[in-house]
């Protein structure tokens, strides 16, 4: 039996202003440098479900495969040629995913030196944590990305087998294996990587608290 994949991730949260702010000052410009870094994640947002769902049909190919058997390897080539496809459109959504964290990591990196400037000791040590509990986010996005695209690959050998004509059932057996064995790494990157997105949020949630800013989550009714 093939393990299914790791979506579906969370993204970071976004907050805004619950008034009017004039003029400038550097929590206010942390705050706009850090509610561009949500904006540049939107792109990374979009694809969570898209890649969910092409992980269901896939899967589901593959167990129309395993019924069928050695009955007919007609429809088994086809089924695996439709699967390839799904890989595919999988790593389409994972490329635009990848430039989106790429991008958002620019624009972090862009608003680091503005928490330098803040002024107030207790709002910029809840600052320097965010930042830290980001880096360590951007990491384990990298070694997500790098091993699910990994289980992509191994997905595609797997259909590649079932088209041959005459594969031995033993091969078959070691590369669901080594599927498997890559999927639960990849959960438990997924787990990783969600636990510092959770963390980050409230870490960027308790820097504003102590900041004169009056925000609010987007998500709040």
């Amino acid at each position: 039996m093939k393990c299914v994949g790791r979506y579906i991730v969370i993204g970071i949260a976004a907050m805004s202003l619950a008034g009017c702010a004039e003029g400038s000052s550097p929590e206010l410009e942390v705050y706009n440098g850090l509610e561009k870094v949500v904006a540049q994640e939107k792109q990374f947002a979009d694809q969570q479900k898209p890649l969910a769902d092409l992980e269901q049909q896939e899967n589901a190919i593959y167990d129309q495969i395993i019924e069928l058997g050695i009955k007919d390897k007609k429809k088994i080539k086809n089924k695996a040629q439709k699967a390839q496809q799904l890989l595919d459109e999988r790593e389409s959504k994972l490329q635009k995913e990848e430039k989106s964290i790429s991008a958002s990591q620019k624009q972090f990196e862009a608003t680091e030196p503005k928490i330098q400037k803040l002024e107030d000791g207790k709002a910029k040590e809840e600052a320097l944590e965010l930042s830290s509990l980001m880096k360590k986010r951007y990491k384990a996005y990298q070694s997500l990305h790098d091993a699910y695209l990994h289980s992509i690959e191994l997905d595609r050998q797997l259909y590649t087998l079932f088209e041959k004509d005459n594969v031995k059932l033993e091969n078959l057996e070691t590369q669901i294996a080594s599927i498997n064995a890559t999927y639960k790494e990849v959960e438990k990157k997924k787990e990783t990587f969600n636990t510092l997105t959770a963390d980050y949020n409230k870490a960027k949630e308790d820097f504003y608290n102590k900041t004169k800013l009056k925000v609010k989550n987007n998500e709040d009714k």
